[in-house]
């Protein structure tokens, strides 16, 4: 969702897709994002450390990626932790090539918590017959190796608290993010 050249991209070839967005906590998709890196050996900076980098690491990235369609940005794939979860920026960028009309917005937990739900929506928004599974798979939190610590929570809620009043407000709904 985040890579700048992709929804162009994805126009181009499906102009008439019907696009689903899942969208989970940003605070708590960073920390399994970083995590994830962890335990992939791709990360050696703590979280409050690889937060404070995040800028630096992708720094003039955006605009390679834009620039230069054979490029792979490292950092930009691994390292954005932050930048990843203010979703509204690349929701917006998706609206440039495709009408609000093919793009739905789900959270995450809903999917998590109650997934007939999650499920009668999607099938409702493709234009399918609802369909209710005997049996869904539960999804459960990531194991991490440490807890996020409580400054690193608040820092984060801070900082997408208007980044995500504004997507609420965008959407016409808000989420349980709390």
């Amino acid at each position: 969702m985040m890579h700048p050249m992709v929804p162009g991209r994805a126009a181009e070839l499906l102009p008439a897709v019907r696009l689903i967005a899942l969208l989970r906590n940003p605070v708590h998709r960073a920390f399994s994002h970083y995590q994830h890196e962890v335990r992939a050996g791709r990360e050696p900076l703590s979280f409050e450390e690889a937060l404070d980098r995040e800028e630096e690491r992708l720094d003039g990235e955006e605009e390679r990626l834009s620039r230069n369609p054979a490029y792979y940005s490292w950092n930009h794939h691994r390292y954005s932790y932050v930048r990843r979860g203010v979703y509204l920026f690349q929701l917006r960028r998706w609206m440039q090539h495709f009408p609000r009309s093919q793009l739905l917005v789900l959270q995450s937990e809903l999917l998590f918590r109650d997934p007939p739900a999650a499920m009668a929506t999607v099938y409702g928004f493709l234009g399918l017959v609802p369909h209710q599974l005997r049996r869904y798979k539960t999804f459960l939190p990531g194991n991490y190796d440490r807890a996020l610590p409580e400054a690193l929570q608040a820092r984060l809620s801070d900082y997408y608290e208007p980044h995500n009043r504004e997507l609420y407000q965008w959407l016409g709904q808000e989420f349980d993010w709390s």
